[in-house]
């Protein structure tokens, strides 16, 4: 079944350039050479007082897999200074265009 990982950094105007830097160097793109990996979104809230990323990925142990690599150790690392809130969720519909 497929896996989400969904992390919410709540942030103000000022700290939100930096939220959004340090989401550019998790290196997004060596994301999709990793198996099992689906899409990766980051959202701002209107409000501009959350950065939210959800992760999608094929399985847990696609996720549980990548965290183990050089860069999802990396991302892991990035994310702590942030304090997100970070939540897992079993994919039970999905609708896309």
């Amino acid at each position: 079944m497929a896996f989400a990982v969904m992390n919410t950094v709540h942030v103000t105007a000022e700290t939100l350039p930096s939220a959004l830097a340090n989401v550019q160097r998790l290196e997004l793109d060596h994301y999709q050479d990793q198996p099992g990996f689906r899409r990766l979104s980051v959202f701002v809230s209107e409000d501009q007082t959350n950065v939210v990323t959800l992760a999608e990925w094929d399985s847990r142990d696609d996720f549980m897999a990548f965290r183990q690599t050089e860069v999802g150790r990396q991302a892991v690392e990035t994310a702590l200074p942030w304090h997100p809130h970070i939540a897992f969720f079993e994919v039970v519909a999905s609708l896309a265009r």
